[in-house]
């Protein structure tokens, strides 16, 4: 995590002081806990101009993840957490997903759906995703990837099974 003196901390928190990150996604928000260290390392990404994103993982519990908004409410979410629940809930196969350990971490399939949502927050449409796609990714094979995320990896709905009535 970032907020501990580790080597990687330390090279992170280098390279946003020189300025080398526009904006960082963070996730991580597995104890009430991190909601302190969102806020710290918020407060040190302001010096440098930099935005925090609140990114959460399938694997993380809510609480913390409100404890966080509600700490940084001025920080923007861009919910990975929901948008692979939503997916779940709309038939996809969760151990499509998910590693299917201990704490079922997202495989890279969840990845591709985390970069296509944070390509779709910074350019404001859905990336094109060409056949040569695999020439430059051996860890998401894309007849796979069309398999599991059908229409999705095209216009990024996730299809609903319902319908929400409102009553006057």
């Amino acid at each position: 995590y970032i907020s501990n003196e580790n080597q990687t901390a330390i090279e992170i928190r280098q390279r946003i002081s020189e300025g080398d990150y526009d904006a960082v996604f963070m996730c991580g928000f597995y104890s009430e806990g991190e909601a302190d260290n969102l806020k710290i390392f918020k407060d040190f990404c302001d010096q440098y101009d930099t935005e925090v994103i609140i990114f959460p993982a399938h694997n993380e519990y809510d609480y913390p993840i409100t404890l966080a908004q509600q700490k940084c409410p001025d920080l923007a979410i861009l919910n990975w957490k929901a948008e692979l629940d939503a997916l779940i809930e709309s038939g996809v196969d969760k151990w499509a997903l998910c590693w299917d350990d201990t704490y079922q971490h997202s495989n890279q399939y969840a990845g591709f759906v985390g970069a296509i949502m944070i390509y779709r927050s910074i350019y404001g449409e859905m990336p094109v995703i060409t056949e040569s796609f695999n020439m430059y990714n051996d860890e998401v094979y894309l007849p796979k990837a069309e398999q599991i995320l059908g229409s999705y990896l095209t216009d990024g709905s996730i299809p609903r099974d319902y319908q929400i009535n409102y009553f006057t």
